[in-house]
């Protein structure tokens, strides 16, 4: 017994869960992304639910829901201290609203509503960091076709839909098709650094 009259195994019980309420995150932090079967810490990305991620990441730092065609196109969670956005799929074509796409910031990104992105500090697959190039991604990724688009061929194909950047803001991208998804390395237009890397689900938005 304690000199209060409580049990010692009792005391140090709440003393440890007091430890754990102290130390222990209230949210967790994603530690690995798996860019060949489109997974983060084990968990399937495709289309898994916003209820389900919000609970895991907890709230985002802002919601960008009113894209370019508002009709078709879901909202956008940004987890600006994580390095990550979330763009979801509209509710009319999953009423759970479940991942579309994922953007990993691999550098610091300041952008117009002055809010500003910290990079992503956790694992991803074969490495890739700001220091790779194209002809890095190439050799990291043999294995698989690699397509790469200029800036100029993506403002062509982008042509006519408001994306929210400057037209040299579009940057080279690299992208690796595989089962289900495809990986989209972004290379900023003139030293063609890696900047970002999005995954992108399949079938996604419907036409």
């Amino acid at each position: 017994m304690t000199s209060a009259g409580t049990p010692s195994y009792l005391a140090a019980a709440l003393w440890s869960f007091a430890i754990l309420l102290v130390v222990e995150p209230a949210h967790s932090q994603p530690k690995a992304f798996n860019l060949i079967e489109a997974e983060v810490d084990g968990q399937s990305i495709c289309r898994y639910p916003m209820d389900s991620l919000t609970t895991y990441l907890g709230r985002p730092s802002a919601v960008t829901d009113k894209e370019f065609i508002a009709s078709r196109v879901g909202p956008k969670l940004h987890y600006h201290k994580k390095g990550l956005t979330f763009h979801l799929l509209p509710e009319k074509q999953d009423p759970q609203q479940g991942i579309y796409t994922v953007g990993i910031r691999l550098v610091e990104t300041k952008k117009k509503n002055n809010k500003t992105f910290l990079p992503y500090e956790g694992k991803i697959t074969r490495q890739p960091n700001k220091s790779w190039k194209i002809s890095d991604v190439k050799e990291a990724f043999s294995e698989h076709e690699i397509d790469v688009s200029t800036p100029e061929e993506k403002k062509e194909e982008l042509e006519g839909l408001d994306l929210g950047m400057d037209e040299s803001e579009i940057p080279y991208t690299v992208t690796i098709q595989f089962d289900g998804h495809r990986v989209g390395f972004a290379h900023e237009g003139t030293t063609k650094f890696m900047e970002r890397i999005n995954i992108i689900c399949e079938p996604g938005l419907e036409k």
